[in-house]
């Protein structure tokens, strides 16, 4: 008889222990899907988050028989909806005049221009650019003259887009 007893409790926890994996295997491919779709998410949500990029370049020289404006090759991409801005650590010696443009040369927003001594400060070309809008900067040296006088010609800092 405690034979008989000992068998059936086997099979009785036998059979809860494989319901138990059912169950378990059941919620693994929902567990699955749920951790895929908010990986996906959250990439979806970086990918098109707006953030702070390194700009540098160089002037024109007033004597150097180009310019005044040069027009980066660089196609830039705007991630999410809003503004477009930008803000110096470095600035040639006649001050810098920047603009944005498409792929059309249309300017997008406004020109913007630092003094020599402006660093640090940022300024919005333009305050409401669609998300995968693409553009190029265009830049060149706010007294662009012959003779100039200058010795530096490069900028280096940060743009918001």
């Amino acid at each position: 008889m405690v034979e008989l007893l000992a068998s059936i409790q086997y099979i009785l926890l036998k059979s809860e222990e494989e319901d138990f994996n059912v169950i378990r295997f059941r919620f693994k491919p929902a567990a699955a899907i749920a951790l895929a779709v908010s990986i996906s998410l959250m990439t979806v949500g970086l990918a098109y988050a707006a953030s702070n990029n390194a700009i540098s370049g160089t002037v024109y020289a007033g004597c150097s028989g180009n310019g005044p404006w040069y027009v980066s090759s660089i196609a830039r991409t705007k991630a999410g909806t809003g503004e477009i801005k930008a803000q110096f650590s470095a600035i040639n010696d006649g001050g810098l005049t920047f603009k944005l443009q498409d792929a059309s040369n249309v300017q997008i927003g406004n020109v913007q221009s630092w003094g020599k001594n402006e660093t640090g400060i940022w300024r919005v070309f333009s305050s409401s650019v669609s998300s995968g809008k693409v553009f190029y900067n265009a830049f060149r040296d706010t007294t662009y003259a012959c003779p100039d006088n200058q010795t530096n010609y490069n900028f280096t800092g940060t743009e918001y887009y």
